[in-house]
């Protein structure tokens, strides 16, 4: 809502490309904690996006992972320059320092309005 886009990775390959390939240094990336998701780029460009910008990232990351439909989802966050691939990690398999973490959850119908049809 605050103008800044969104990214959303669909699959491991995707995901990989999005964060390690697409992803500058000055964004964030949002994953749902110790579960499967995607990965989740808030394009920042090294600014500081407002509380809200943060929260709906986070929430677009829990709604895309094997715990939407649950509560008060922990969802990991910390800029991209955090985020490594192991050498000989599976692809989409990333490890991350430096994080904070919040608690949302995901409401489908404004997930889709903030979706770019």
């Amino acid at each position: 809502s605050d103008g800044l886009s969104v990214l959303v990775g669909r699959n491991n390959a995707a995901n990989e490309k999005l964060t390690l390939k697409t992803a500058e240094n000055g964004d964030l990336w949002f994953h749902v904690k110790n579960a499967s998701g995607s990965h989740t780029v808030l394009q920042a460009a090294g600014a500081e996006p407002s509380e809200g910008a943060y929260t709906e990232a986070a929430e677009i990351a829990a709604y895309h992972s094997s715990l939407n439909g649950s509560q008060n989802i922990p969802v990991d966050y910390t800029r991209i320059k955090n985020v490594k691939k192991a050498v000989g990690q599976k692809t989409g398999m990333v490890y991350y320092e430096s994080y904070n973490t919040a608690y949302v959850t995901p409401d489908e119908s404004k997930i889709e309005n903030l979706r770019v049809k």
